[in-house]
């Protein structure tokens, strides 16, 4: 693999512990397939290599991994590193969803308000954000803008959207 910081430079310090951890990671270390996914998909220490990130993303959500099942989801929901499959997005995003996780609530809600890989039920949708957004998590403001869109569009009764925030 290439190797490379930001803007092309060699960071070694990055590059020493991306090849730290893609040691462990081959011997099947859970955290550290999602580390090199991560570095993978950020270009810490590597170069940038979606295909690459979203494959140790799937070898660290199939070890269990929450945010691991995250990260995959949301690539395939996005189309990065491969196919736009949100069909292939919704159950990794409703695990990491189920379990806790804010960003996956997030974006299992815009997936229901979308229409992405489900139909679209705004209560559903209302119920994923509010949800991330009690736990504390702060949304990219353009997919609410998205959202919200999508949203009034269907002008669904009764069906509260959480103000924007800053």
């Amino acid at each position: 693999m290439a190797m490379a910081g930001a803007q092309g430079e060699v960071d070694y310090r990055q590059q020493e512990r991306f090849h730290e951890r893609l040691v462990r990671a081959e011997a099947g270390d859970v955290g550290a397939q999602y580390h090199v996914g991560d570095m993978l998909l950020k270009g810490r220490g590597v170069l940038v290599d979606r295909p690459a990130a979203r494959a140790w993303f799937a070898r660290a959500a199939r070890g269990g991994m929450v945010k691991a099942k995250f990260k995959l989801a949301y690539m395939h929901l996005k189309g990065l590193g491969g196919a736009h499959d949100p069909g292939r997005a919704l159950p990794l995003m409703r695990e990491a969803a189920d379990a806790g996780y804010a960003p996956a609530r997030f974006y299992l809600g815009e997936m229901y308000a979308l229409g992405l890989g489900v139909g679209r039920d705004s209560a559903e949708a209302v119920k994923w954000i509010k949800a991330s957004t009690q736990e504390g998590y702060r949304p990219p403001r353009r997919e609410l803008e998205l959202i919200r869109s999508a949203m009034d569009e269907a002008a669904s009764p009764g069906a509260t959207f959480p103000p924007l925030q800053d």
